[in-house]
């Protein structure tokens, strides 16, 4: 599987450690991910998502960066 993994800031410790442990995990059961950081920017995460879809991804993790975008 190819996962996109989009985060709303990985400036944020929290956040950087979430994606983490994501990785980790999903790297471990054999799959890939695409880790995109919007920076907090909800047109750049919808964009970010679009290209995602478009590269054929299994899934898609998303943390919004603003509740009105999701």
């Amino acid at each position: 599987y190819t996962i996109g993994y989009l985060a709303w800031s990985l400036s944020d410790e929290w956040n950087s450690s979430g994606k983490d442990n994501f990785v980790w995990n999903a790297e471990n059961l054999g799959w890939e991910v695409i880790v995109e950081d919007s920076q907090g920017d909800a047109e750049q995460q919808v964009s970010q998502a679009e290209a995602l879809i478009n590269q054929g991804v299994d899934m898609l993790t998303v943390f919004p960066s603003s509740t009105e975008s999701a």
